[in-house]
């Protein structure tokens, strides 16, 4: 049986699928749509990244394929649902990085915060007399301030016990509320309004979907305080990005921080130009450990479905599907 490994990966998924046909890309760029279409046309598995977009002409082209892994911690590149239809099995490595994913949030919160990306490119240039200046570079504290979750997943609850050791009040908003995780976090259940109006700082962890996609529009970013931060960590699209842009430009909050863009294959041109936002290339999961487990949990996920066609625990759709 064949596999098809997207990216270049740790020479460990080598040995571990050593008893399968491998056809791998061997460089750090992306696979063109077209060469990812011939490599994939007679594969059983695929082992894919955030950067390949698995849409339904791609799965169509796809006649043997029965499970695709996704190398991350979200899939919001792969046409789930049409996937689920054509009976393949989606896996993600979301439980391996809420760690990860949970340290690079409130290394962007304490960032945005405190302007270090700004007074770092200052410093850099040699204009030490601006920064000598503190009235021009004043940040906001995280000290007892109000931190609002959405999304209260397992990155969303690590994120909150961080922030325990800030004495910060915190508040999330789910679906649902979820008791057992409030004695852990001590953290509230509050209404999306509540949300919005109480956070001094707004963390984004929910993966995307068709109930909150644009969830933060410029009437969110209006009732927010003029001095409150938006990060994301979560799923594409939560952010309406032009109207971030507006809200930026025009101080109605102080801050963003966006490791997941509403666009998931380019930033928006107009967040390039602002210093009150930093953007990351998703690197929620780049870190040497994180990398290496998920590495690890693709193979096992692949390699153990076609071998006994036993569903992964880290399948994320549910199909009536026999190899």
């Amino acid at each position: 049986m064949k596999i098809v490994i997207t990216s270049k990966l740790e020479k460990v998924i080598c040995n571990m699928l050593s008893g399968f046909t491998l056809n791998m890309n061997t460089t750090n760029e992306a696979l063109p749509p077209a060469r990812l279409m011939q490599m994939i046309s007679n594969a059983d598995g695929l082992i894919s990244t955030k950067s390949d977009k698995i849409t339904k002409t791609i799965i169509d082209v796809a006649h043997k394929l029965k499970i695709i892994a996704n190398c991350d911690n979200d899939t919001d590149n792969i046409d789930i649902d049409y996937a689920t239809y054509k009976g393949i099995v989606v896996c993600s490595t979301k439980d391996i990085l809420t760690q990860s994913v949970a340290e690079l949030g409130f290394a962007l919160m304490m960032n945005i915060a405190r302007r270090i990306n700004e007074v770092d490119k200052y410093t850099k240039i040699g204009s030490l007399n601006s920064c000598a200046n503190h009235n021009a570079i004043l940040g906001v504290e995280l000290y007892k301030k109000t931190l609002g979750i959405f999304g209260f997943d397992t990155v969303g609850q690590m994120i909150s016990k961080m922030a325990i050791g800030f004495n910060m009040d915190i508040i999330y908003h789910d679906n649902y509320p979820n008791k057992q995780a409030e004695l852990l976090t001590n953290a509230t259940y509050a209404t999306m309004d509540e949300l919005i109006e109480w956070s001094d700082i707004i963390i984004i962890t929910a993966p995307i979907s068709d109930n909150n996609k644009y969830t933060f529009t410029i009437n969110e970013f209006k009732k927010m305080k003029k001095h409150s931060i938006i990060i994301n960590i979560g799923g594409s699209g939560i952010i309406k990005e032009n109207d971030l842009v507006q809200a930026l430009q025009n101080n109605l909050i102080f801050g963003a921080g966006l490791d997941s863009h509403e666009n998931i294959f380019k930033v928006n041109d107009e967040l390039k130009k602002l210093n009150n936002v930093i953007v990351t290339p998703y690197i929620s999961s780049a870190t040497f450990n994180a990398k290496m487990q998920m590495v690890k949990s693709c193979a096992e996920a692949v390699s153990s479905f076609l071998e006994s066609g036993i569903i992964p625990t880290s399948a994320i759709n549910k199909i009536n599907h026999n190899i």
